[in-house]
């Protein structure tokens, strides 16, 4: 376990860096309001929702890869990596035909159903058939970023995923400045993703030389064993479109096109603070994958704990600072007070963060180990809850009533159901895993969050610099109320997993 430990860790540090592109966006999302105006954006912003739809010819296929390439990897079994692989890449091939002909039917009426104004209609459609040719190129090259993501190569994942990020936004920042639209930035995001894609399958190639992607190798076996699992990972990612894809979707057929700019920027801070978290699930999948293949039920259990915990510590803070100076924060970073009503939506948006925080990695565990019944049934009832809501609130609320249609169901469902019932099947003391992982570190959150509520802002609170100020004070007293609660022996396993870490 301590090499595997070691070898997780890693992984998760290094896909820190990756946190690298979030930042990006972070910054450039207003430079680009500012530069398109927010109406044009908000179109942008519909275009991917619409087309993210595209996402569900995944058909949970890029997960399957990830971890019969683990199980594979840990049984030793290079015959078996090759049919899995190829039965993969020759599901994903039509799955792109078909995003780009969905594209095409798309793109013609896609301005009248979304009620685009008359001088954007082109725009829009143009829109929609270059973010359909993304997604049919990127689909079939998901093979490869499984079969790192299964190796436990996320180091490499993440290097590319940060180049792109940055090479992106170099283009966008330019074509901007040189007097291009938002059409420029849409030729940028397509040629710089598909370079990505093609260094993806170069570094796989060197990884795994003895690979074979041939027809010989898709026998019928393996496709059935991929769709036998991949089918639940496809309904839970059909869940996860329409509770995250939807709301966009009915606040433009509902409210101005400019509020969908507004729910973005609650939605892109509330992400990238969750994002934080995701790095550890995305980690232990692989990890599990390999305990799981290898019986090791102990330290799969342990894997599950260690990785909650991880999750929410480093979550916790980050959220508490948000809810409080959430305000600030968007005054700040947008250069404007005309957005405060997103505030709101990402304080509603946190409240559900913390709730799938909390159920993340029991439920990548739970996929991981072959039961994703259970993740893709709660899934299923967050996406209908979260659609029938939406629809009921967008009117007499406004663009909080779909975030509040959102947080309700994840948080019920995540917390009252996933969480026990995968740690009842995974053999997980629910107790241990409350008590240790997730009380200890939303309980020291609150407690300095309550403290920030009540310390009057620095006088140059409204800077970054001042909210910089702030926040360093706050992570210091949340790291000293978390070293105070854990338990010594805690401390020493932590201690020593990061040391064995540093110097394997």
């Amino acid at each position: 376990m301590a090499r595997l430990s070691q070898q997780l860790i890693r992984n998760v540090l290094c896909s820190y860096l990756g946190y690298v592109t979030l930042i990006i966006g972070f910054f450039l999302f207003p430079f680009v309001v500012r530069h398109v105006g927010a109406e044009v954006y908000g179109i942008w912003l519909l275009t991917w929702a619409a087309v993210g739809y595209f996402e569900l010819l995944d058909f949970g296929i890029g997960q399957s890869v990830a971890r019969f390439v683990a199980e594979c990897r840990a049984r030793e079994d290079a015959e078996g990596l090759s049919r899995v692989c190829s039965a993969c890449l020759a599901l994903y091939l039509p799955a792109g035909v078909v995003a780009l002909a969905f594209a095409v039917a798309l793109s013609p009426g896609f301005p009248d159903w979304f009620h685009v104004a008359p001088e954007h209609a082109e725009l829009a459609s143009a829109l929609v058939m270059l973010a359909g040719l993304r997604m049919a190129v990127s689909l079939p090259c998901r093979v490869f970023g499984g079969i790192l993501s299964g190796l436990q190569r996320l180091d490499l994942g993440t290097y590319i995923a940060v180049g792109t990020a940055v090479v992106t936004a170099l283009g966008t920042v330019i074509v901007l400045l040189l007097g291009q639209g938002i059409l420029a930035v849409a030729y940028v995001t397509l040629g710089v993703g598909t370079l990505a894609d093609a260094v993806t399958y170069l570094a796989v190639r060197r990884l795994v030389p003895e690979l074979r992607l041939t027809r010989a190798d898709c026998t019928s076996e393996s496709l059935q064993e991929v769709l036998g699992f991949s089918s639940w990972i496809f309904a839970n990612r059909v869940a996860i479109q329409v509770s995250y894809r939807t709301d966009a979707l009915v606040i433009g057929l509902f409210l101005p096109k400019a509020t969908v700019t507004v729910y973005q920027i609650g939605l892109r801070l509330a992400d990238l603070i969750r994002e934080v978290a995701t790095k550890i699930p995305a980690a232990a999948f692989p990890a599990a994958s390999h305990l799981s293949a290898s019986a090791d039920q102990g330290r799969l259990r342990d894997l599950v704990i260690r990785g909650t915990r991880y999750a929410m510590v480093v979550f916790a803070p980050l959220a508490g600072f948000c809810l409080v100076r959430a305000e600030a924060l968007i005054a700040c970073w947008m250069g404007s007070i005309q957005y405060s009503e997103a505030a709101t939506v990402v304080r509603l948006l946190l409240v559900a963060g913390t709730a799938a925080v909390a159920q993340n990695v029991v439920a990548v565990t739970l996929q991981a180990v072959g039961e994703p019944r259970l993740p893709t049934f709660v899934g299923a009832f967050d996406a209908t809850a979260n659609l029938a809501l939406s629809l009921l609130l967008v009117r007499p609320l406004g663009v909080p009533g779909v975030a509040l249609g959102t947080a309700v169901p994840i948080v019920l469902s995540n917390l009252f159901v996933l969480v026990p019932v995968g740690c009842r099947r995974l053999g997980v003391p629910l107790r241990a895993l409350v008590r240790d992982a997730l009380l200890k570190p939303l309980l020291c959150a609150t407690v300095c969050a309550a403290g920030l509520l009540l310390v009057p802002h620095v006088a140059f609170a409204g800077t970054w610099g001042g909210l910089l100020v702030e926040f360093v004070f706050y992570c210091v007293a949340y790291l000293a109320l978390i070293a105070a609660v854990s338990r010594p022996s805690e401390r020493a396993e932590d201690v020593a997993l990061f040391r064995q870490t540093r110097g394997g």
